[in-house]
């Protein structure tokens, strides 16, 4: 029985803060993995070092069989050490997967997604905000670039800080790093009403009249936010632009 991967994980993998080299080699694992891999790989198989250990072996011993490759080289231990950090990034995705399955279920029941609903744009954001805990790995990039704390309001309660979307998440590859700000819980729903934005000019921060009336959010008008010290790391001015464009007045 061949080895199917779950549909999305290529663009996980895309996804991940990485070198295009480093992308390159990955994605050519998971290739790997579904030619030559034998029976299922899932979590359960991932976590149980014993099964791995044979399903990477198998996979070493389909590939070392294959005569048709044009370019050879044997699957010896350092590719077997590949392996298993490719399957560790197959296990972040399947839990990251499965937890925003769970919660699209549940909202799907709750009637959050109505087609007939003219509140298009609203629905995307409630959808937003119920999905982003379900990103750990997202949360946690966006945590340690920030080091812990709100990129506009300097923030560093780790329970109140969330990760927020520039580009409403829509899969697996908005959750790149580039597309996240690291936001105390009232300004991610504030910027995902677009009720804040910030300029991507100049990084600093824009705050509707419709909130400005309260002092806290006032102060923060015009305020440039934190940037993370890795430049690869910072918000894409594209993304930034995307939003600011559709800003609350």
């Amino acid at each position: 029985m061949a080895t199917t991967l779950k549909l999305g994980f290529v663009d996980y993998l895309n996804s991940l803060p990485l070198t295009k080299k480093s992308k390159d080699n990955y994605r050519q694992y998971a290739r790997w993995f579904e030619r030559y891999g034998f029976g299922v790989l899932d979590a359960k198989t991932i976590q149980d070092s014993a099964q791995l250990s044979r399903f990477i072996h198998n996979l070493a011993k389909n590939y070392d069989a294959d005569k048709t490759a044009r370019r050879k080289w044997p699957f010896n231990d350092r590719r077997k050490s590949d392996a298993r950090t490719i399957a560790s990034h197959y296990l972040d995705f399947l839990q990251t997967s499965d937890a925003i399955e769970k919660t699209q279920i549940q909202l799907d029941k709750a009637g959050e997604y109505s087609p007939g609903d003219s509140q298009e744009a609203k629905e995307k954001v409630l959808r937003s905000i119920a999905l982003r805990r379900g990103q750990p790995k997202f949360r946690a990039d966006l945590l340690h670039a920030y080091a812990g704390k709100c990129a506009v309001t300097g923030t560093a309660i780790g329970d109140v800080l969330e990760a927020a979307h520039i580009i409403p998440y829509s899969g697996v590859s908005t959750n790149h790093i580039s597309n996240g700000l690291l936001l105390r819980s009232d300004i991610h729903a504030l910027f995902d009403l677009r009720l804040l934005s910030v300029d991507p000019t100049n990084f600093r921060v824009y705050c509707s009249q419709q909130i400005r009336h309260e002092p806290m959010y006032d102060k923060l008008d015009g305020k440039t936010i934190s940037m993370p010290a890795k430049s690869n790391e910072q918000p894409s001015r594209k993304a930034l632009e995307t939003h600011f464009e559709k800003r609350v007045s």
